[in-house]
């Protein structure tokens, strides 16, 4: 990972910290007001029983087959194994060990979190008569919609920042981890395995904590060059 040139190239990220902060500050609230709903059984998750239903109604055999497929993207053992290929790649254009550090927190950080705020919450699975897939646990949050809003964020920020340099691939690579968020988060739903509200504080979760790694990883950059790097680079001509 290049580090910063000198005290405006600190400042750029200093500020881009800052106005990240603001941002996970938001996602925070919104993840909290969910979590209350789904505490009250009010607001979003007054339709979670209803919709889970209507969903289950109106399956048929081929998207189920591809729902079932799609939805093991976001199982921990392959989001473990797209983060560390990513982070490998990224590795090379950065010369450091900076994106293995990315990566780990990313992952580490999630699946803690997700454990945590399921034992707390402790909500029940939806109760369908004939559900696609048995699985017990918490319900709340969605694990699948965490770990993969989480992972893709990463990944696409790393590949984008550091390895595709076009316009084309960078909009290529966020609108196809778009694509699978979106479509893991569906999954879960069609699947009966979660509530729509588990999904959405699942996307909000994953983006909250996606915020965090990459700001830490722009603090880091942003931090003074040690001695020993201030040397080195005053001896190049």
């Amino acid at each position: 990972m290049t580090r910063s040139s000198g005290p405006t190239d600190r400042r750029t990220a200093l500020v881009t910290a800052a106005v990240g902060a603001a941002g996970m500050s938001v996602l925070a609230i919104v993840f909290a007001a969910i979590l209350d709903n789904v505490v009250d059984g009010d607001g979003i998750a007054a339709i979670d029983t209803p919709l889970t239903g209507w969903v289950a109604a109106h399956r048929y055999h081929g998207l189920t087959a591809v729902m079932t497929a799609l939805t093991r993207l976001g199982d921990p053992l392959m989001l473990v194994a797209v983060m560390t290929v990513v982070v490998v790649v990224a590795a090379g254009p950065t010369r450091t060990v900076a994106p293995l550090g990315i990566g780990a927190l990313a992952v580490a950080g999630f699946l803690l979190a997700v454990v945590a705020v399921k034992f707390v919450v402790g909500r029940p699975r939806p109760a369908l008569p004939h559900p696609s897939v048995d699985i017990d646990g918490s319900s709340f949050p969605s694990g699948h919609s965490t770990g993969v809003c989480v992972v893709g964020i990463i990944s696409a920020w790393l590949l984008t920042r550091w390895c595709v340099r076009s316009l084309a691939g960078q909009v290529a690579v966020w609108t196809m981890v778009l694509a699978v968020v979106a479509g893991v988060g569906f999954s879960r739903v069609y699947l009966g395995v979660h509530y729509l509200s588990d999904v959405l504080a699942g996307w909000v979760l994953g983006a909250l904590w996606a915020g965090v790694v990459i700001a830490a990883g722009r603090l880091w950059e942003a931090r003074p060059p040690t001695r020993s790097h201030r040397t080195d680079s005053a001896r190049t001509p």
